[in-house]
C-alpha cells in the first residue's frame, strides 16, 4: 500500500471509530493504534490532554513518554498554547525541546479539538 492509500485507509478506521464509540479514552487509543499500523515507521503516535498547567499523557503507542510536559517549552507545549500544527525537521533545532526519548529526531503535533 502507498503513503496516500495509507492516509486513506488510516482516516476511514479512525471516523470510523469516532463515529461508533463514545468513550474518549478508547476512542484515542484505537487512534493511536491505526496510526502506528498504518504507519510504522513513526516512532511515537499519542495524545496529551491539556490541564490548567500542564500536559498530561494520554493514550499512545510507542516507548514509553513523559507523564506530564510543562507549558512553557517543547513542541507540544507550542501546539497546546498556539492552538496551531507544529511541523519540526530536526528536535535538535527546535529551542527548549523536551527530550522524552533520544531517539526521537522530528516531530509532528496537531491540536485535537
Amino acid at each position: 500500500m502507498n503513503k496516500a492509500e495509507s492516509y486513506k485507509w488510516a482516516a476511514k478506521r479512525v471516523a470510523a471509530q469516532v463515529e461508533r464509540h463514545q468513550d474518549l479514552i478508547a476512542t484515542l487509543a484505537n487512534t493511536a493504534a491505526i496510526l502506528k499500523e498504518y504507519f510504522p515507521d513513526f516512532f511515537w503516535v499519542g495524545f496529551y490532554f491539556v490541564k490548567a498547567d500542564h500536559l498530561l499523557l494520554g493514550p499512545f503507542q510507542g516507548p514509553p513518554a513523559c507523564v506530564r510536559l510543562a507549558l512553557d517549552h517543547g513542541v507540544c507545549a507550542r501546539c497546546a498554547t498556539t492552538g496551531q500544527p507544529v511541523v519540526v525537521a530536526d528536535v535538535q533545532q527546535f529551542p527548549g525541546h523536551v527530550a522524552c526519548d533520544q531517539r526521537s529526531k522530528s516531530e509532528i503535533v496537531l491540536p485535537v479539538r
